[in-house]
């Protein structure tokens, strides 16, 4: 939970202010109501529809007037430690100082599209989210940890997707890596190519139907690929490994 920062300490860190310092203080003050504005939503496991103010427990800024998260957001953390489907046509989108958490085994189902933007964190850890139709454009952080991540269409990362012991499928579409790919697990393109032309960690399996270009290594097998994800949210005696690069 982010921790909210009262105009008056601003004020104080500031010292004295000389007159005719309007611009500054109107600077101040929009500070100030982006901080009281920042919201904090937890599942309460009550309701599986997001937009069901049953749903959620909410702490900071309006929240009579905000029940559920909205679609776009900014200067908020939400954490889903329940099963959660966002049904609307509006994608989400993830917007600077926005955190969306998955954890506990739950799972986030959007039937429609989701953005990361800069300065937007989206982690996903003993978790899953299946993503709809669309671009999934991450120009911000990914964190999957034991997670899997499913998408309806491409995925573009321009930026940061970090993955540990975790697995990426995309059913349509390709995946494209700008950025920094990173850390262990696997990616899947049951009907696309998969292309790089960033940093790709040689510890991330992958798999692709069509063509590829720019990737480390060989591809693996589908067999090798899904082996990687079979005990991710499961307890198995023997976690499957998988070859080397």
């Amino acid at each position: 939970m982010k921790t909210s920062i009262s105009l008056v300490k601003i004020l104080k860190s500031c010292g004295s202010l000389p007159i005719g310092s309007i611009p500054f203080i109107t600077f101040l003050a929009f500070i100030s109501v982006n901080l009281a504005s920042a919201q904090s939503y937890i599942t309460t496991g009550l309701s599986d529809n997001w937009e069901d103010p049953a749903a959620w427990t909410c702490q900071g800024g309006p929240c009579n007037n905000n029940p559920f998260p909205d679609n776009d957001i900014s200067n908020s953390t939400i954490e889903i430690n329940h099963d959660i489907v966002y049904s609307s046509n509006s994608p989400i989108k993830l917007n600077n100082n926005a955190q969306l958490i998955i954890a506990n085994k739950a799972k986030l189902l959007t039937l429609s599209n989701i953005n990361v933007g800069p300065g937007a964190e989206l982690i996903v850890n003993q978790g899953e989210i299946e993503v709809g139709p669309g671009v999934l454009k991450n120009q911000g952080s990914i964190v999957l940890t034991n997670a899997l991540l499913t998408k309806d269409g491409n995925l573009l990362n321009d930026t940061d997707i970090s993955l540990s012991n975790s697995c990426i499928e995309l059913t349509q579409g390709n995946f494209n890596n700008n950025g920094t790919l990173s850390g262990t697990g696997s990616v899947k393109s049951l009907s696309g190519n998969i292309n790089n032309s960033g940093s790709w960690s040689v510890d991330i399996i992958y798999y692709f139907s069509q063509s590829s270009g720019g990737l480390p290594g060989s591809p693996s097998t589908i067999e090798e690929v899904d082996a990687v994800c079979a005990c991710i949210l499961i307890n198995c005696d023997i976690l499957p490994g998988y070859p080397p690069n």
